[in-house]
């Protein structure tokens, strides 16, 4: 990185990231190739690494999406746009911070940040939300899905089983337009290998199975309960969940 003054104007000159953001090659913008399994796998540790990196210096970023992740010549990710990102005290995993202004893109943002809250776990469930973009290959937000338009909403909702329908004033036998039996039974959900962004070539089976259960460690509720980078490293490290 440098830095040019010229007068009272100046501006801060970047690396060129050839390869453009995650969210395009995603895509496979202007005919780019798909980014196979590997390679994606690469791209989830090293923006982990980047986004533990600020943490570990006192830095939330409050905008880490697919868009934001910049991929060079070797496809090696690096964090972008730090235009809405706060320094804070450097015992940043203690310290939250509170703010009048709401800042982020609505789909990757964490139920705290409505009330102002700053603090690590911002940047934690948006990485969550990545996880996912990467595992699908489907948009984060997208008019055309009929049921849940946000990723996240869509995948749990195909993932996850409904509670037991407590309503069961029709036959046994009869099933609703919801398919859902109505003599509560549980309605039949699917997994995320059925979601599986084909483009990215042969999945492993337990890479994918990790890369899921941390982004819903990434995306718990509770600030308290969600998953830091620090962990989350670790985990991707070790190639599973570890205590």
């Amino acid at each position: 990185m440098a830095y040019s003054l010229d007068s009272n104007k100046r501006c801060l000159v970047y690396e060129y990231m050839v390869n453009g953001s995650l969210e395009d090659r995603l895509a496979c913008k202007d005919n780019t190739q798909p980014l196979w399994a590997s390679k994606r796998l690469d791209i989830v540790k090293g923006t982990a690494c980047g986004i533990d990196f600020l943490h570990q210096n006192g830095v939330v970023h409050r905008d880490i999406k697919s868009a934001n992740i910049l991929l060079d010549e070797n496809l090696v990710p690096k964090v972008g746009d730090f235009a809405t990102a706060r320094v804070t005290a450097s015992q940043v995993t203690t310290k939250i911070l509170l703010t009048s202004k709401i800042i982020g893109t609505q789909v990757y943002l964490a139920p705290e940040a409505y009330s102002g809250r700053i603090d690590i776990g911002l940047d934690c469930y948006s990485y969550g939300v990545v996880l996912l973009e990467i595992l699908t290959g489907l948009p984060v937000l997208d008019q055309e899905r009929t049921e849940h338009h946000d990723l996240k909403t869509y995948v749990q909702e195909h993932c996850e089983e409904d509670e037991e329908d407590e309503d069961d004033d029709d036959d046994d036998d009869d099933e609703g337009n919801d398919g859902i039996s109505r003599n509560g039974r549980k309605k039949e959900r699917g997994t995320i290998f059925d979601l599986l962004d084909e483009k990215a070539g042969r999945w492993d089976a337990q890479v994918v199975e990790l890369l899921f259960e941390i982004s819903y460690k990434c995306l718990e509720v509770s600030p308290k309960r969600r998953a830091k980078m620090k962990q989350v490293v670790k985990w991707l490290d070790a190639g599973k969940i570890v205590k």
